[in-house]
């Protein structure tokens, strides 16, 4: 019985770790978007997507947007998070525009997957 009690207590405190580490990400990456993209005050104009795809950084964290509902522009911003307090650098922005006569519509594309598809060693990026 005692052995149950200790996987138990190991349990919940990796539980915890896990969460404490989830609020972290999120509140750095809230803290990102206010600061980087303070027009899109509507989260649905939003998309990110982290994880890692660099090792020398805390973690990555990609944002596409749009500034207003149909734009006919998207734009994509790539970051590296290079601390736990949040300090972060913009590598790269990129602005992805709609065939004739279309437009994004109130929703910004959302970033599906983010990883080496075809095995040549740079992540791919998929809307």
């Amino acid at each position: 019985m005692n052995k149950f009690f200790k996987i138990v207590l190991i349990l919940l405190f990796a539980l915890n770790s896990f969460t404490e580490e989830k609020n972290k990400k999120e509140k750095i990456i809230q803290n990102i978007i206010k600061k980087e993209l303070p027009e899109c005050n509507k989260l649905n104009r939003i998309s990110w997507w982290q994880g890692n795809v660099l090792k020398n950084v805390k973690f990555n964290l990609i944002l596409t947007y749009i500034p207003e509902e149909y734009s006919l522009e998207a734009f994509l911003s790539f970051y590296n998070i290079l601390d736990e307090k949040g300090k972060y650098e913009k590598v790269m922005e990129y602005t992805i525009k709609t065939e004739e006569g279309w437009s994004f519509g109130p929703f910004s594309p959302s970033i599906k997957e983010c990883k080496d598809i075809n095995g040549d060693g740079i992540f791919e990026i998929w809307l």
